[in-house]
């Protein structure tokens, strides 16, 4: 329903009085998003107007990294990157190693001393600053830097070698406690969990990009996987690029999952699939009326279940592929919105034992969310001042 209502929200024009004269607007066909993601539907589902913004006009904020932003990155590339090690050297030490060696590479050149060719690039509209550095965090943006820089290249004009007024570029104080902060979190999973004791074939997958095409037609069904091959707008699709991207009847939901473990249940001769979500930010508190309680906690897991069910249609996809004599278009198409192929191998060696069965849906159960909250609430100080989240 809220991508079927982002569709109609799609074309302001069409309700559009054909014969009003009291008017010079023309209509403006707002173009469709390329993509969406769990967190740009769940903005939707919110504010249609902030989605709008934000993911249409594309007005972002700047600049595009924040330390918040930071942390989690880094967080979530140290756990992934610590499953790659033997179970026995999952330590907390080398999680947290993990961090300072991804933070190293990320933070570019921190200068204690500034010269005068880094003094010049201090201005904020130099080009040369590299983002992907990360190299915007912790600056000092206060007004001293111009004032501490023209003292400092005065000393070295007159050689000066005795001069002893130094400037920094960057808040080191501040980048200490970012990184004291963000080592805690490291820290508080262990609490939650031990990964030396998480054993083969998990984690199952790692940091994998889902992505699924959804059928907006009001007379099928979401789950109805046939737009793959929709006809109806191909000619549409070869005459407008953009089209080619996102059917006018249909849509495509992407995003990355944290984590998939798996559980093979001898019970039932079924695949137990658990996704797993790192949260960095605010931890929320179930304080309230039950009624309360439950709102929050739907509203934590709302994306999650987007995720869920992206995963279950690439399954179904695959699945499709497996019972169908596809032709190569049909093929790249099932292969796009298909499940990655080591996760697919991944599956077909735990199904081992049910190769015979045919339906992928039949021996496959998404069979649980998680969320896996970093910090606790004792954190929650340090997430309301400068220091966090």
């Amino acid at each position: 329903d809220i991508l079927r209502g982002l569709q109609k929200k799609s074309s302001p024009g069409d309700d559009a009085d054909d014969n009003d004269d009291s008017t010079t607007l023309q209509k403006v066909k707002i173009p469709h998003p390329t993509h969406l993601s769990p967190t740009s539907l769940e903005t939707f589902k919110k504010c249609p107007q902030a989605f709008f913004f934000l993911y249409i006009l594309k007005l972002k904020p700047d600049p595009p990294i924040t330390p918040e932003l930071a942390r989690g990155i880094l967080c979530h590339k140290a756990l992934e990157d610590i499953f790659d090690l033997t179970p026995e050297d999952r330590t907390l030490d080398n999680l947290q190693n993990l961090f300072r060696k991804e933070w190293k590479e990320k933070r570019g050149v921190r200068n204690s001393v500034a010269s005068g060719e880094h003094m010049e690039r201090l201005d904020e509209n130099d080009d040369s600053q590299n983002d992907e550095s990360y190299d915007c965090l912790f600056r000092i943006d206060d007004g001293r830097q111009e004032e501490y820089g023209s003292i400092r290249m005065h000393d070295m004009r007159n050689n000066d070698d005795d001069a002893s007024i130094t400037t920094s570029s960057y808040d080191i104080e501040e980048e200490i406690k970012w990184g004291q902060y963000s080592l805690r979190l490291l820290h508080n999973y262990y609490q939650l969990e031990d990964p030396r004791k998480v054993q083969p074939p998990n984690p199952l997958m790692k940091e994998m990009w889902v992505n699924a095409k959804f059928n907006l037609n009001a007379n099928s069904s979401m789950d109805d996987d046939d737009d793959y091959n929709d006809d109806n707008h191909e000619e549409e699709r070869d005459n407008n690029p953009e089209e080619s991207k996102l059917g006018r009847d249909s849509i495509i939901v992407r995003g990355k999952i944290d984590r998939i473990d798996m559980h093979y249940d001898p019970s039932n001769n079924k695949i137990h699939l658990r996704i797993i979500d790192y949260k960095t930010g605010k931890k929320p508190n179930f304080k309230y009326s039950p009624s309360v309680n439950e709102r929050i906690a739907n509203e934590q897991f709302w994306k999650m279940k987007i995720y869920a069910l992206i995963l279950w249609k690439m399954i179904l996809r695959a699945e499709k592929m497996n019972s169908h004599n596809y032709g190569s278009a049909d093929q790249r198409e099932g292969y796009k919105y298909g499940i990655p192929w080591i996760f697919r191998q991944k599956l077909l060696q735990a199904m081992d034992e049910t190769r015979d069965r045919q339906k992928w849906s039949e021996i496959i159960e998404l069979h649980s969310l998680k969320l896996v909250y970093l910090t606790s609430h004792a954190d929650d100080a340090s997430l309301g001042n400068g220091n966090g989240g």
